[in-house]
């Protein structure tokens, strides 16, 4: 009878094979290879090419990382606090925020709208957010991430000097 590749054991022929043994020898092959096709998660019949890099592209998405991206300020009331605009990174489909606003110029029990979430990392819905402040009796009552990419803080009784988005994170579909 024939020999077997060392990896996958696929048989062939070798010169003192006889002629009778090559169906047994194209049967195993056959059955060897429709085996790994299988381990593999190839659909049975003949798989579109464009559906299986569409599948290995999804894969790559549900792993992908942007890296950090800046959020644009919104003026007036978004002002940098300290030396980073804030930022947003996307690993696969969850959404991280980063850095912060000052927070100086702004009143108690006020709305402002202070820099935007680049399309492609906004949420899906609306999101609340409880962040951090630089005084312990400050709390944003609310930090909105809307659909829209805009992002809102409500400010609660007493405000703070700077207001930090590193606690924010959310889901994309």
């Amino acid at each position: 009878m024939s020999l077997v590749t060392p990896n996958y054991s696929i048989p062939y022929l070798t010169p003192g094979d006889r002629m009778a043994q090559i169906p047994d020898v194209d049967k195993a092959q056959a059955l060897r290879i429709e085996s790994l096709l299988e381990t593999a998660n190839v659909p049975p019949g003949n798989p579109d090419v464009n559906d299986i890099l569409a599948r290995l592209n999804q894969l790559e998405a549900l792993n992908s990382d942007t890296g950090w991206v800046n959020c644009p300020l919104q003026a007036p009331d978004g002002v940098m606090q300290g030396s980073s605009l804030p930022q947003v990174r996307r690993t696969g489909n969850r959404v991280q925020m980063r850095w912060g606003v000052n927070g100086n110029a702004f009143s108690a029990n006020s709305s402002y709208y202070v820099a935007t979430i680049p399309e492609g990392f906004m949420p899906t819905e609306y999101k609340y957010f409880t962040i951090a402040t630089a005084a312990a009796k400050a709390t944003a009552q609310a930090t909105i991430m809307h659909t829209s990419g805009n992002v809102q803080i409500r400010t609660g009784d007493v405000t703070s000097s700077y207001y930090i988005f590193d606690a924010c994170s959310w889901y994309i579909d």
